[in-house]
């Protein structure tokens, strides 16, 4: 499909050029070339997706050709052959077949564009339906991220809870494991024994979010991640800010963003020492921030996998998030 001869060199106009994963198109290699490339972006499914939309697009042009091609010429044929269809086709439906006749090859050049200008398609994913679950039997609910509650004023400024820099959408949808949830809460997280050796719960002070767990720096624990290719830190950054705090990797320090952050067992600040902490809220998540995360760092790095930091977050605390894959 849509490739010239072998060993030809193509050069595309359309937006084949670049997508968004670093796939860019070149013009030194053949199309056959850069197919392969570019194949090598996708999973396996995402690659046998391809192939099969590609072959049916081809397939589909190629029979709609023929079928108006081959229509158009049998008239032809009959009206030229034939004085009944000369004097039907030519006479009296004389606008209809010319019609006819000048819509097909308008049709036909359409095709052979489309086919000849194919377009890869862009392997990012969209942020899906998954973005709206919350981890196993925790309650979700739609909050305003511009009241009081978790903004202040400070001074002569307006200070937002999440930081000024963030999308308060992303923000709009909160789960929370609450004290009447059927199967566990955050109490019988933080007294069981077992549990707590394994993931270092600790009861936050005089914040509505009780349980948390300290990421510390260059250790990712029970993450999941590595500090050598940045995954761990992209997750502290996050954790943070759903704490509310602003944290900077290259300095690798943090800041509250207001005095309704998280503080820690003795009622402290995070920020006040330089132990390089940051807490993890367990017991309430923003699903839809955390997934627009997932994908903004996996396409970053051409990962095919979209749910990084929920299953980190999922292995940090200890937190069943099935319906993102993390159990």
């Amino acid at each position: 499909m849509t490739k010239g001869p072998k060993g030809t060199k193509e050069s595309f106009v359309n937006d084949c050029k670049k997508t968004s994963t670093g796939f860019e198109y070149d013009d030194k290699l053949s199309f056959d070339e850069n197919m392969l490339r570019y194949r090598s972006y996708l999973t396996d499914f995402e690659k046998k997706n391809f192939d099969t939309t590609r072959q049916s697009k081809y397939w589909w042009t190629f029979g709609t050709c023929i079928l108006y091609g081959s229509l158009a010429l049998i008239l032809l044929l009959f009206g030229s052959l034939t004085e009944y269809g000369n004097y039907l086709l030519f006479n009296e439906l004389y606008i209809f077949i010319i019609t006819y006749i000048i819509g097909t090859i308008l049709i036909i050049i359409i095709l052979i564009y489309k086919v000849y200008s194919f377009d890869f398609p862009d392997t990012n994913k969209k942020v899906g339906s998954d973005s709206l679950y919350c981890p196993d039997y925790w309650d979700s609910s739609i909050i305003n991220p511009n009241t009081d509650k978790y903004n202040k004023m400070v001074g002569n400024e307006y200070k937002r809870y999440f930081g000024n820099k963030s999308s308060n959408g992303d923000f709009n949808l909160e789960c929370e494991l609450k004290e009447d949830s059927g199967i566990y809460n955050s109490n019988s997280l933080l007294i069981n024994s077992d549990l707590n050796t394994k993931y270092g719960y600790k009861q936050a002070s005089g914040n509505n979010s009780k349980l948390y767990v300290e990421l510390l720096s260059g250790e990712p624990g029970n993450t999941g991640l590595s500090v050598n290719n940045g995954d761990y830190e992209e997750f502290r950054k996050i954790a943070a800010s759903m704490a509310g705090y602003t944290y900077d990797i290259n300095s690798k320090t943090l800041k509250r963003n207001n005095d309704n952050a998280v503080k820690n067992e003795q009622g402290v600040h995070f920020d006040t020492s330089d132990l390089g902490i940051v807490p993890l809220v367990c017991d309430k998540v923003y699903p839809l921030y955390m997934a627009k995360k997932d994908f903004e760092y996996s396409n970053s790095k051409g990962l095919t996998n979209y749910n990084k930091f929920r299953c980190a977050y999922s292995k940090a605390c200890g937190i069943p998030w099935t319906e993102v894959g993390c159990s």
